[in-house]
């Protein structure tokens, strides 16, 4: 983010910062919920196309299922009350190709201050004026594949010096995000039972 304000996409960056997530996904899966990783297999151009619009829904519905399940406004209630949020069935494909059972979603931003916004903040809190630096925010969830529905969601957002381009904080960021798992899917076999 540069001293105005404007962000910039740094490729190399977003590389290395997939990268961590992948080898901290792949090394730690005790750390992660005892999941089991299994890697996407070859996929025609056609279910390629189906993973793509399928991950584009998925940013627009978890982010709408964070908002609406957290917003105190009592019109949104019911939603957090009855979870159904879902994708619908256009991955199962993945399922019958491997076997798995969900697919993990993991989404989010890592925004890094330029030296020139960070001397920016400095003059500003001399003057009392607050400006943000970077920030850090990452969503993941357990998708069903049959169903598509969204079996567990969860959150974490950093405002400090936290960056995916150290594998530290990512493995950091990653514990913190499977701290509450399972989480929804224990809620649905609750609400099942009820």
């Amino acid at each position: 983010m540069s001293s105005g304000g404007l962000e910039e996409e740094v490729p190399e960056w977003t590389t290395q910062a997939l990268t961590h997530m992948k080898a901290e996904l792949d090394g730690n899966p005790g750390n992660r919920g005892n999941l089991n990783i299994v890697q996407l297999p070859e996929v025609t151009k056609e279910q390629q196309a189906l993973i793509e619009q399928h991950t584009a829904l998925y940013q627009t519905v978890a982010f709408s299922a964070l908002w609406f399940t957290r917003n105190p406004a009592a019109a949104w209630q019911h939603k957090a009350k009855k979870f159904d949020y879902t994708l619908g069935s256009g991955l199962s494909f993945l399922a019958e190709q491997t076997g798995a059972d969900t697919a993990l979603f993991v989404s989010g931003e890592d925004v890094i201050s330029s030296s020139g916004r960070k001397a920016t903040m400095v003059f500003a809190a001399a003057f009392g004026v607050a400006i943000p630096l970077g920030r850090t925010v990452i969503i993941s969830s357990l998708v069903d594949l049959r169903t598509g529905d969204i079996l567990w969601l969860n959150y974490d957002v950093n405002a400090d010096d936290t960056t995916l381009l150290k594998r530290e904080d990512t493995a950091e960021v990653l514990d913190t995000l499977f701290n509450d798992y399972p989480g929804l899917e224990a809620y649905h076999k609750l609400q099942a039972s009820n």
